[in-house]
């Protein structure tokens, strides 16, 4: 996947795209490669890991990409090399990404109070915790987990958003830290951001999607299950 889009990507921006050779054409030692390689191997038959997907390239030539192990272990369905991946914390990067855009946008400023956008954080805690402070981890805010659980109840009626609704539930625990005063990688904060791009733009998902993934080629990555 990560080769398919960036291949595809780059022919859009009229850069070269990745090909595939042989190590030895870009000066990789094929010995070397596949001790590397066996590390991997061994590791998915050693019931370390349930599987990997991988791949190598130099000097625009793939020379290596190869799928080990299973996406479903009870199901026995082995991991492909197109296999999708959950992005996890990778998924940030894009949310900054989004926010960016709506800096751009003129529909949000780094250095406004999140409770500008976010009613529920208008408190004295929060209210000084601006964009900037939640991008750079920077809010103060104590909550490490990614949600408070138990997570709300589906109740279409009484939390139409349910982002946003689970996010505000963050409000009600107060700060550890000045917010500026101290750096601590925070979940929570990109909850927050998350939940500010579905305030303003009314999907966070359809925002990511159009102003991000689809310009660049990206067609098969996504920060929600596929709709398929």
């Amino acid at each position: 996947l990560a080769l398919t889009e960036w291949a595809y990507g780059n022919s859009l921006l009229g850069q070269q795209t990745l090909v595939y050779d042989e190590p030895g054409s870009v000066g990789i030692d094929e010995t070397a490669l596949a001790d590397a390689v066996s590390i991997i191997r061994d590791s998915v038959e050693g019931n370390e890991i349930p599987g990997a997907v991988i791949l190598v390239a130099r000097r625009g030539r793939v020379v290596l990409h190869q799928a080990f192990g299973y996406r479903d272990i009870n199901e026995q369905k082995r991991l492909q090399k197109d296999s999708l991946f959950r992005m996890a914390s990778n998924s940030k990067a894009l949310t900054a990404a989004g926010v960016l855009v709506l800096v751009d946008d003129g529909l949000i400023d780094f250095d406004e109070s999140i409770a500008t956008y976010l009613p529920a954080f208008a408190n004295d805690s929060w209210k000084p915790v601006t964009i900037r402070h939640l991008l750079t981890h920077t809010s103060g805010s104590p909550i490490d987990s990614l949600f408070i659980t138990p997570l709300l109840p589906s109740d279409g009626d009484k939390y139409p958003n349910r982002l946003i609704a689970e996010v505000n539930r963050f409000a009600s625990s107060p700060l550890n830290e000045s917010p500026g005063s101290k750096y601590s990688y925070n979940n929570a904060g990109y909850n927050i951001l998350a939940a500010l791009i579905e305030k303003i733009t009314g999907s966070y998902k359809q925002h990511l999607r159009q102003r991000i993934y689809e310009p660049i080629g990206m067609m098969e990555s996504y920060n929600h299950e596929s709709d398929a």
